[in-house]
């Protein structure tokens, strides 16, 4: 499993304590995360599906996420510090992330 998903599922099982509503403003804003992870699962299920051939999973993967980046003008280590950020906050990272979950239950990647 990848780096990425890694720190996703990591992120969403400390995110079981509440936290109070409070403004949460990560290096990546919100909307550009949630495009961000919404696009890189469809790549990832486009890469397990066998649209990408089974040997070069791990190039077609570390390509396909920095082109991702590269579209929203977002560096991957902006992208993981802001995704570390959102570990001291649980709540928002739940509701960013049930974001992402309505965009691919409704087959949508951008706002």
């Amino acid at each position: 499993m990848s780096k990425f998903f890694l720190t996703l599922i990591t992120l969403v099982l400390f995110s079981c304590t509440s936290q109070k509503n409070e403004v949460i403003r990560t290096e990546v804003p919100d909307s550009a995360l949630i495009s961000i992870i919404t696009e890189a699962h469809l790549a990832d299920a486009a890469i397990y599906s066998g649209s990408f051939r089974q040997n070069k999973f791990t190039d077609n993967r570390r390509r396909i996420i920095k082109d991702i980046l590269d579209r929203h003008g977002v560096s991957d280590s902006a992208f993981y510090r802001s995704l570390r950020q959102l570990n001291d906050h649980p709540e928002h990272f739940r509701l960013l992330y049930e974001s992402v979950i309505t965009r691919l239950s409704a087959g949508q990647t951008g706002p």
